[in-house]
Formats: structure tokens, sequence, C-alpha cells
């Protein structure tokens, strides 16, 4: 059943680690923007995926949540040198069961550069001169198609563990053992991410 509709899952990407050990990374996009002034531990953050996952034990769809849990919340203001926050995140297998989903890195949003079809027609140049038209038809049977590579979605980029690229001010820090969270660390006060940050996850089968 899982290889059956494997058409809609990303394609692989491997994230080397610091034993050459790789995995397929799962990708979301936070829901909303992220202030660590106006959290508190338990609250939710939440991130959708854009794109289906997938593993010999567990298919996930685009459009999932992977919902995570403040554990751990440590305001600069408290004598620290940094503020801290540790976030725990879950998404749900199709099979029905939670699996822990590790933040292994973080990067700037961006909008996606593919169009549709009406798209594409609406930017295409209207006629100039006498007699022009504009635009002839909104029949989208025979309008330019979005073009995505050879035949599939935009790859998402690939990653190193750790790394945070274009939000400024914050640092990712990864376990290297098994059962602790990661934290995101800044040395402002506030630790701020937009809304549409890409957060790229390790999914760790068996673990809920």
């Amino acid at each position: 059943m899982l290889w059956a509709v494997c058409g809609l899952c990303a394609a692989a990407q491997v994230v080397p680690s610091g034993t050459g050990d790789v995995q397929r990374v799962l990708w979301a996009r936070l829901d909303a923007p992220l202030n660590s002034g106006a959290l508190k531990v338990g609250d939710t953050v939440r991130a959708r995926m854009e794109r289906s996952w997938s593993s010999p034990h567990c298919m996930i769809f685009g459009g999932s949540i992977v919902q995570g849990t403040v554990d751990l919340l440590r305001p600069r203001a408290e004598g620290a040198k940094v503020t801290a926050v540790t976030l725990h995140f879950t998404v749900p297998c199709v099979e029905g069961r939670p699996v822990t989903a590790t933040l292994i890195a973080l990067l700037y949003p961006k909008k996606s550069t593919s169009k549709g079809q009406i798209d594409t027609y609406m930017d295409m140049p209207m006629g100039i001169g006498p007699g022009a038209s504009g635009r002839k038809s909104t029949d989208t049977g025979v309008l330019p198609s979005p073009s995505f590579g050879k035949g599939g979605p935009e790859p998402e980029p690939q990653i190193k563990i750790g790394q945070v690229t274009g939000v400024r001010h914050v640092t990712l820090h990864v376990p290297t053992q098994a059962g602790v969270d990661s934290v995101l660390t800044t040395p402002d006060k506030r630790l701020e991410l937009q809304a549409g940050t890409r957060l790229a996850f390790r999914v760790d089968i068996g673990k809920p």
C-alpha cells in the first residue's frame, strides 16, 4: 500500500551527519509566526507538510500537521547568555500512530515558484499595437503547463544537520543521542521565526 502511492512522495533527500549516516528528510513550514516572548511551557507550535513522506514502516501525507510542544523555555533575562526554546515534534503516520520528528535544520521562508495554468496564462503579455486583442483564450486545455523539471516537483535543498540558513541570530542544536529534543537559541531577548519558515525533520520511527 505504501509504495502504491509513492508518486506523491518527496524525492529522497540525504543529510550527511557527523558519522556519515543518511536519512530521509521530512519538510514542513510554520503555520504561524513563533515568538518566544508569547510562549509558555506546554504551548503548541504547528507546521504543515507540503509533500508526502514515506518509509517502509510509515506513510505521512502532504498537508499533515507536524505538531510541536514547548518543553523548555529559558529567557535570556533569567541570567543566561541566550534565549533557549526546546520543542518536541510529532507527526502521525497513516497507520494511525504518532512518531517523533526531530528538527535538524531551519531555512528562511520561500514562496513556491510553481504556477498553475491560469497563473501562467495571466503572466503572458497582452497584444500591443493597433488591432491587438490581448489574451486570446482562457481554455486551460490549450495553455502552457507549468514546468517542474523532469516531470516532478522542484526538489528540496540538501542540508546539513544543524544548518540554519537565512534566519538571523538563531542557532539550532541537534542532539546526537536518541530521546533528546533539538534546542533553538538566540542571543536576543526573544527568539522569533516568521510564518512559512522551512523546517527539516528526521523522523524517528518507533518513537512516540
